[in-house]
């Protein structure tokens, strides 16, 4: 009765379509999707893995971690903060990283444009190599109401993830939000899922065992518009 007069509402205000994302630790969570089923709703898909630290934890998971972090810089990775770019390198980021999504480098859901304002610049970091050339960044924000800092975004081009700029990049951070907020901080990670080679399969398979919690996010949407086009 309440997803009827939700839709009900919806389609009187004139909006196109409906989008739901719920977590698989939801209670009747699969009666849940049932129900949207029923409804008309497209069938779910696990889109992200939902994963959250106590940020001290890693120095467990990642013992050699200053060890490994020299490695790669070896291999040429430079790892800045936001606040180390300063504003003609945060411009200079946001160019290149536009560059990379427009070539198809790096997907669009990648793009920091929309996160740059309230990402942390103590945190928030950009990966480069020793031309100044952008390989990968990753976002951190303060949720201040929820007790917690988030990874929004984060991306590195394919050919350097063997080389381990991956992991040098989420380590490089991880340090940063422990110098700045303390051992005790809660950070919160929910990557795609299902990427090869992408950070959902390293934060999990490095990382998995050390984490507060974690859970499978689901996705589905409703369209609302009358003549049977696309939400």
């Amino acid at each position: 009765m309440l997803l009827v007069e939700l839709t009900a509402r919806m389609r009187k205000a004139g909006r196109h379509g409906l989008f739901a994302r719920w977590s698989s630790q939801l209670p009747r969570a699969a009666e849940f999707a049932r129900l949207l089923a029923v409804a008309g709703w497209s069938q779910p898909e696990v889109t992200r893995r939902r994963m959250t630290w106590r940020i001290g934890d890693w120095r467990l998971a990642f013992p050699d971690r200053d060890r490994v972090l020299a490695r790669i810089a070896a291999r040429g990775l430079n790892v800045r903060s936001l606040a180390e770019l300063g504003p003609a390198g945060i411009a200079d980021f946001q160019a290149q990283s536009a560059a990379l999504i427009a070539c198809g480098r790096a997907p669009e859901w990648s793009s920091a444009e929309g996160w740059l304002q309230a990402a942390d610049p103590d945190v928030t970091v950009v990966l480069t190599d020793r031309t100044g050339a952008v390989a990968g960044w990753m976002v951190c924000v303060l949720q201040q109401p929820l007790g917690r800092w988030y990874i929004p975004q984060g991306w590195v081009v394919a050919e350097k993830v063997p080389l381990g700029w991956l992991v040098g990049g989420i380590a490089s951070l991880c340090q940063r939000l422990e110098a700045k907020a303390g051992p005790d901080a809660i950070l919160i990670a929910q990557p795609p899922a299902g990427i090869p080679g992408g950070m959902e399969q390293m934060l999990y398979k490095q990382f998995g065992s050390h984490t507060v919690a974690t859970d499978f996010l689901f996705e589905s949407q409703f369209s609302l518009r009358t003549d049977g086009s696309e939400t």
